[in-house]
């Protein structure tokens, strides 16, 4: 059983190879770019549903590729992007590890 604190906060995406399911999120980058447009689109319109979590939005951007197109408009804290880049590369091998190449 998963406590809220230990829900993944980024959807697991498994593929069945040679029989078994693996997790393979980093391999399915298309889906869930598709998927966070959706996301922004309902918060657009529905603005006072939606909160930006820049944690979140990070770990999105460094799964999709496009965290360093997407940082300025996401994180407009600027030390707070320092923190987040200093970080990243850390942050992308342990989502790899969770998440699946």
């Amino acid at each position: 059983m998963l406590s809220y604190a230990t829900t993944p906060s980024f959807p697991v995406v498994f593929e069945l190879v040679g029989g078994r399911y693996q997790k393979r999120t980093f391999a399915f980058k298309e889906g869930l770019a598709k998927r966070r447009a959706e996301e922004r689109a309902e918060c657009k319109a529905e603005p006072q549903r939606c909160r930006v979590d820049e944690l979140i939005e990070w770990g999105y951007g460094l799964i999709i590729g496009d965290w360093d197109q997407e940082k300025l408009t996401l994180v407009p804290d600027e030390a707070l992007r320092k923190r987040l880049d200093a970080r990243s590369a850390a942050m992308k091998t342990l989502l790899q590890k969770r998440l699946g190449h």
